[in-house]
Order: C-alpha cells, then structure tokens, then sequence
C-alpha cells in the first residue's frame, strides 16, 4: 500500500485508539467496558506526550547528525537544535568486529539517563548490519514512534517485531510499516520550521532484493535539506526519481547519507544529478576488516561519481581514503576532499545546521572501533 502524500511536515491526526491495539478484555459487563475505556484513554495520553507533540513555534541554533562509526553498518542519530528531540535511523551491525559495544556505548554518551526518550527510531530495512542494536534499543529507551519497512526480520531478529508489538499493544509505542503509514510518521521535532518525512515511491515494498526496499528519510530545517536512503540501489533510486510527487524533494540536497555504503550499485549518475549534495557521509568499515573484506566499500566508482557532483572546496584539503575496485578482491586508493567524509577514515562524524549552512567537526566520542 503506497503512503498517502502530504505536505511537507503534515501532522498525522489519527485517532490514538485505532493505531495502538488495545489489549484484549472482556467487554460484557461494566467493570470490562470501564477497563476497556481507562485502557484505551491512557494509551491515547501515552500517543499523545511520546508520540505526536504538539507543532511549536520556530526553532534556532544548529540541528545535529551524527553518523557514528559502526564499521560495516549504519547508525545515525538526529537531534534538533534544542537537544530534546531525536530520531535514530538504523541500530549498527552484529557481523563486524565491536559494532555493538561501539554502537551502544556512542549512543549512550549522546542519550544519556534511565529510560530517555528517542521520538523516532526508523530501521531502513532487516539487514544485520542495519537493525543489530534495535532490540537493545526498544528496551533501553522510550520510543514513542518505530518505523520499519514491512519486510519479514530473519530468525535471529524476530525478537525485534515481538517487542515491538507488545509495546504497540501496550499502548506506548506507535509501530507501523513505512508502506502503511503517512510520510509525515517521520516527524520527531515539534518546530514548524522543522521536518521530517518519508520518501515512499510508487511501487514501494515489491522489490526482491531486501535493499530496494529501504525506508528512505527526508529531513528538512529552514532552507536546507538532508536524505539518508538506507541501502537503497539503483531499482529504488529510479522508482524516487520516476515519482513526480517526490522527484523535487530529492532537489538541492545539502547533504546526503550515501546509500549502501558507498557500494557501486547505488548513487547513479541521475540520482546524484537530480540531488546535487554538498556534502556526503559513508559509513562503511575498515579495508580488509571483517565483512568489509568481501564487500570493499566503499568503492572507488562511487568515490568519483560524488566528486563529480560535490564541488565546492574541491582544491582544498586533499586526502587519500581506501576504495574497492570492481574486479574481485583489489583495492586502491582515491583523493577525496573535505566535502565527503567517511567513517572508516574520520571516525564518528557530526554535522551541524542552522538550516542556512552545514559544518563539520569530529563528533568525539569513544569508541572500540576507531577509524584507519
């Protein structure tokens, strides 16, 4: 089922009652009716303080992103510029050497205390190296919103849609499918100034291959605009790029989230052209280090397919990163400048907005992995 388009930001006015299951009582009699309604009046409370806050006014100051270094994984945490409100997009991986204890301890030091609150928690698709952390996540922090794209979790991560569901039933958690839900789900900052959505393309959730059907994320502050696209490839680039309703918000991209690690298979030539980034993030692991040993990312193509685009500063603090060749097992090196930057080389990375420019700066955090 294709989400309903909205306007940029729309707040989703569902009813609470409808979208958290109520829990399973005997309706004859008073007693069953009176619990049934108290059940479902502190459910619709509960959707209300942790899951859809009322619109304020404007917000100022720098919007945060972090993308912590997970080695082959993604983790990216968002933060406005108040520091009260977040999204999580992706929960690190279980194949690659420390990225849980890196994942869990980097995020404990940015969202700290017992049981804080995470507004939106978004797992792009049911790969290991994206949705490792997620359990530990829906038990250590209160998630008012979690946002998955539909798709069956493997054994080993059943866990993950069990504990959801129970918290769903519970009343404390909205838990709905990228497919099933409206674009603006994605909302985690109650400023008007702003937003996040969902990019759901036409055609969405029938693709094969798990990756093509990532749950791709826009987020918007003032004049800029940020897209984290999971792992999604060429098949998924071109349904965004084929969609006239999301078409333009791919435009004018201040910074891009490099899809599947800066694999080959994605970031096309007309994807980049149609986004035209100004800065580009790639988490992806160290060379020859766990799963990175097969998979060698990030690839040199995609290096070259981004300094095509990304320009600006391009003569200006050169350096020289890791990259996969196409043929099998080899590597080389690529010059790249400070407008990309890459986990395995610089570590955590944040990136500051005040939604008129984009800045960056180690994030400084401690962490096992570290970069090369």
């Amino acid at each position: 089922m294709r989400a309903r388009s909205t306007s940029p930001g729309a707040v989703w006015r569902g009813a609470p009652a409808r979208e958290a299951a109520a829990p399973a009582v005997n309706g004859a009699g008073k007693r069953g009716r009176h619990r049934l309604a108290t059940r479902a009046l502190l459910a619709g409370a509960l959707w209300l303080v942790f899951v859809q806050p009322a619109r304020a006014a404007t917000v100022q100051g720098d919007m945060k992103i972090y993308v912590l270094n997970v080695g082959q994984g993604d983790a990216i945490l968002i933060v406005c510029p108040h520091a009260t409100h977040r999204m999580l997009i992706d929960a690190g991986a279980r194949g690659y050497p420390n990225s849980q204890k890196a994942f869990q301890q980097q995020l404990r030091q940015l969202v700290p205390g017992q049981q804080p609150p995470l507004q939106v928690v978004i797992a792009s698709h049911p790969h290991d190296d994206h949705i490792a952390g997620l359990h530990w996540v829906l038990q250590t922090f209160k998630v008012g919103k979690f946002v998955d794209n539909g798709k069956s979790y493997t054994k080993t991560f059943k866990k993950i849609r069990t504990l959801a569901n129970q918290q769903k039933k519970a009343g404390t958690l909205q838990y709905i499918p990228a497919g099933k839900s409206l674009s603006s789900i994605a909302d985690f900052c109650p400023a008007t100034n702003l937003h996040a959505e969902l990019l759901v393309p036409k055609g969405f959730g029938k693709a094969k291959n798990v990756n093509n059907n990532s749950v791709v994320v826009r987020v918007k502050y003032d004049k800029l605009s940020f897209l984290f696209t999971g792992d999604a490839e060429r098949e998924e680039e071109a349904q965004l790029l084929a969609d006239p309703l999301i078409k333009p918000r791919l435009g004018g991209a201040a910074f891009y989230k490099v899809g599947h690690h800066g694999a080959e298979t994605s970031s096309t030539h007309d994807f980049l052209s149609q986004m035209r980034p100004q800065w580009a993030a790639i988490s992806s692991g160290r060379k020859n280090i766990g799963k990175n040993k097969g998979y060698r990312h990030p690839r040199a193509l995609t290096l070259g397919a981004l300094l095509a685009v990304i320009t600006a500063d391009a003569d200006k603090e050169i350096r020289t990163v890791d990259a996969g060749e196409s043929a099998k097992g080899e590597w080389t090196t690529v010059k790249i400048h400070k407008r990309i930057y890459l986990t395995a080389k610089d570590d955590s990375i944040l990136f500051l907005s005040d939604g008129q420019t984009v800045r960056q700066q180690p994030a400084g955090l401690a962490n096992p992995i570290g970069p090369d």
